[in-house]
């Protein structure tokens, strides 16, 4: 079994696919648009610009992304975890998503590893960043 994480970026998947891939360093995989991939018939107006499922490569794992659709994304009680080889890349990583957003961990050390840190970026979705000893 694999589990595969979607994130609904309502009106600006785009922005968040360009953004991780900078941040990141995530592949694009592929993406599907509604212009391209359903019937024009089955559009509704205002939406062929609109991500349907895009897959990002982020090191060893894989993300979906979507517009969704609702107006807004709702993140309450998730966040994602990433695990860097050590504590300069950490930063950097930690850094780059704080870009537009807030951190609310600075990164340090705790008591299960060496180097942790939380971030919400500049689309809401909360970031927890560590190095594992």
């Amino acid at each position: 079994m694999q589990l595969t994480p979607t994130i609904y970026f309502p009106g600006i998947c785009d922005d968040a696919i360009a953004f991780y891939g900078k941040a990141l360093g995530a592949e694009l995989l592929f993406i599907k648009k509604v212009a391209t991939d359903i019937p024009l018939a089955q559009q509704k107006p205002g939406t062929e610009h609109k991500v349907l499922r895009a897959a990002l490569r982020i090191g060893d794992s894989v993300v979906y992304l979507s517009d969704g659709h609702r107006d807004t994304p709702t993140f309450a009680g998730v966040s994602l975890t990433l695990t860097l080889p050590d504590r300069a890349a950490a930063q950097r990583t930690l850094d780059a998503l704080a870009d537009g957003g807030n951190v609310r961990l600075p990164l340090r050390e705790t008591s299960w590893t060496g180097a942790f840190g939380a971030v919400c970026d500049r689309f809401g979705m909360d970031w927890l960043v560590q190095v594992l000893d």
